[in-house]
């Protein structure tokens, strides 16, 4: 089994530097455009398996159109707290940014979720559909 994962195009807060977590952006139209214009060939894929949020969904659907995308709620972004939707130049004075800065990203987004939450909630549920699918279950 070959598994491959996809970042999701840019979303307009994406191109804000903003921290966009739980806000459920659509794509820039802008990044729709750029797409269309790459003609990138993407792998092969028999199983499409995305996060639920709409930017996810939206980038499935340019890469592997007409086809089945299967949602599961594990591989959403994480939650940025109070951070959600600010950029580093709102924040670079916050203390609670500093500490995150200092610690390498690691501690907890104040009223969000910790770095090791967020990966192991994504590495559970990538775990989670290999099994479905070594078992023929998908």
């Amino acid at each position: 089994m070959r598994i491959i994962l996809i970042r999701h195009l840019p979303t307009p807060g994406n191109e804000k530097y903003q921290y966009i977590g739980t806000t459920d952006e659509n794509l820039s139209r802008g990044a729709v455009e750029r797409f269309r214009q790459e003609n990138r060939i993407y792998p092969q894929a028999e199983y499409i398996i995305a996060s639920p949020m709409k930017r996810c969904l939206e980038t499935a659907q340019l890469i592997y159109p007409n086809r089945e995308i299967r949602v599961e709620p594990g591989l959403r972004e994480c939650a940025f707290g109070e951070f959600e939707g600010k950029t580093y130049e709102e924040l670079k004075n916050h203390p609670a940014y500093v500490m995150w800065l200092e610690s390498g990203g690691m501690t907890a987004f104040p009223g969000g979720e910790s770095q090791e939450k967020f990966r192991t909630r994504c590495v559970e549920s990538i775990k989670k559909w290999i099994r479905l699918l070594l078992k023929g279950h998908a």
